[in-house]
């Protein structure tokens, strides 16, 4: 699958003739990895992928485990692909009802992890008066309690642990944020960006006169645990000296940290721009990667 490779690779739209060869569980699969490409690259072109999942995706109470993976793939067209955070917001909360109404436990933590990661989207992209997203994250945090019936809490999840941590700096939870982020910083086993990430949105949790002194110790930290560079590293120091660059109102800094991201990420990059009709040469263009990069 080319789109684990920097968001890469073509496909063309599935024939509905074709798709209705297929035993009814194949198709619906089929149409959870189409709709999976197209998030996370753009092809085949979203609206139409959009079209196809929505003729099978049924009532919530009649679906079967494949129509709730392809429910989760359509959220996520609709964050990366369409750049519509409520519909993903929504998308995800209606697999997380089907998955516990079904006690499929183990198969919450991906879309709670999304969910988590659209939630700090939306508080960050509302007015400080909303309270939605904080309504929305309450729901989130009750679906990672229920977790535990499954045997295991979201908690021992990097991933939702992540993103946890990302929605609560967006909340202005900061003490809980840290909470969160600290342990995920030199944790071994993982995914290289999980730790990296958590860097930068624990240096986001930290008060300004902290920061630089903080990212050196952290820098430190994560670089024993992985001592050569690598292409994560690079992205999320530039993710950082965006933040930094935002939060101080340097246009030329920002937009100088957004062209190496860009540069570094453009498949992905270009994606989330088109999903919300921002051009790349645009103002917001480098507040906008900030806030919807979604690693």
């Amino acid at each position: 699958a080319e789109r684990h490779d920097n968001n890469k690779g073509r496909l063309p739209l599935p024939d509905v003739t074709w798709l209705l060869q297929l035993p009814a569980p194949m198709r619906v699969s089929v149409l959870a990895h189409v709709t999976r490409q197209a998030a996370d690259t753009g092809t085949p072109e979203p609206r139409g992928v959009l079209r196809l999942a929505n003729e099978w995706i049924p009532n919530i109470h009649e679906a079967f485990p494949e129509h709730l993976r392809l429910l989760g793939a359509r959220g996520r067209l609709h964050y990366s692909a369409l750049g519509d955070v409520q519909m993903a917001i929504d998308d995800q909360l209606q697999a997380l009802h089907g998955w516990q109404e079904r006690w499929m436990y183990h198969e919450m933590s991906y879309p709670l992890s999304a969910l988590y990661l659209y939630i700090g989207v939306l508080a960050a992209e509302s007015p400080p008066q909303d309270t939605l997203a904080a309504e929305r994250f309450s729901e989130a945090a009750r679906f990672e309690e229920e977790l535990l019936r499954g045997g295991a809490s979201g908690r021992s999840n990097a991933y939702v642990q992540l993103a946890r941590g990302r929605a609560l700096v967006e909340l202005g939870r900061l003490d809980e944020a840290r909470q969160a982020l600290e342990p995920l910083v030199t944790m071994q086993h993982i995914a290289t960006h999980v730790p990296w990430s958590a860097l930068r949105w624990l240096l986001r949790a930290c008060q300004p006169e902290a920061r630089v002194g903080r990212l050196d110790r952290l820098r430190r930290a994560a670089e024993r645990e992985r001592p050569e560079p690598d292409h994560e590293a690079k992205i999320m120091l530039d993710m950082v000296g965006l933040d930094e660059a935002l939060r101080r109102g340097e246009r030329p800094r920002a937009r100088a940290c957004f062209e190496r991201l860009y540069a570094q990420q453009e498949e992905l990059c270009a994606l989330l721009l088109r999903g919300a009709q921002i051009e790349r040469e645009d103002a917001r263009a480098p507040a906008l990667i900030a806030r919807r990069y979604p690693y």
